[in-house]
């Protein structure tokens, strides 16, 4: 598989893909060739369920344990790539001493480029993520009913992070920032007893080198707290309805419940839940 040095952002995905597709088709025939020799074992029965032996089962375990995580990064990074094909690669980063990274790349008009890859896969080398921008930037892409996502950077700068130790600094000075936001595939309920629907997965994240600021905040949750009207959990039940039948009762709904929970992480910091009642 071909790479890029950290400092040729953009690679597109040609030759990492048809790695990738390889390394699909061999993880689905290991798992095909398990469950062919547990249905053998059962006798062929094609309509029964046939409990694995031991030894298979031990076999299934350790394809499980060991994912391909290049290739679901691979899938993950495509479907981003979709919600923009213009500014949008995928790629791959190769930083030394570390794994080789699947590489989300944004190229602006103007050829400046935002690029997140992560690192992991092979033992024995850093695992972990690559943030890189060329220059200031700010970009916004996908829709408000599904997936949207905006960036910026204020400058050149570099970024790597380790999983499992603290970030550091980069010795650029600047702030790198995302926001996005996944409207769920979780129905509305709207009826005459109960009413409840569930906002959007937020994510607000910003690396920061500026004097005063913290180094890393990252803030994970439901609803959009910067926007009226967008909570994360609205749910309210009328008790009129719920006693029908039940004389001398006199109307009475409970007040609506609007919360936006979230998790709030801060360098320095202790991590922060809050109900984000309104």
């Amino acid at each position: 598989m071909a790479t890029a040095s950290p400092d040729t952002l953009g690679t597109v995905a040609g030759q990492i893909l048809q790695a990738a597709a390889e390394e699909a088709s061999g993880a689905a025939s290991q798992l095909g060739g398990i469950l062919t020799e547990a249905r053998a074992r059962a006798g062929e029965l094609a309509e029964a369920a046939a409990e694995l032996p031991a030894d298979l089962l031990q076999r299934l375990e350790d394809f499980a344990r060991n994912p391909d995580w290049q290739t679901l990064l691979v899938f993950a990074f495509l479907r981003i790539r979709d919600l923009d094909r213009e500014h949008l690669s995928v790629g791959t980063v190769q930083v030394p001493g570390w794994s080789p990274a699947v590489a989300l790349t944004y190229t602006t008009g103007s050829n400046q480029t935002l690029v997140l890859a992560v690192a992991v896969g092979d033992p024995g080398t850093k695992h972990g993520l690559h943030v890189r921008a060329t220059g200031p930037l700010a970009a916004s892409f996908g829709s408000a009913d599904a997936l949207s996502i905006s960036v910026g950077a204020t400058a050149a700068c570099a970024w790597d992070w380790e999983f499992g130790q603290s970030a550091s600094a980069p010795a650029e000075t600047g702030t790198l920032a995302v926001k996005a936001f996944w409207t769920l595939p979780v129905p509305s309920i709207n009826n005459d007893i109960v009413e409840f629907s569930l906002g959007p997965l937020a994510l607000d994240a910003t690396l920061s080198r500026e004097p005063g600021a913290a180094l890393y905040r990252v803030d994970l949750g439901l609803g959009d707290r910067s926007s009226p009207g967008r909570p994360g959990i609205t749910a309210k039940a009328k008790i009129e309805e719920l006693l029908q039948g039940l004389g001398g009762i006199a109307a009475l709904d409970l007040p609506s419940l609007d919360y936006s929970p979230g998790l709030s992480l801060q360098a320095g910091a202790a991590p922060r839940f809050s109900l984000g009642t309104a």
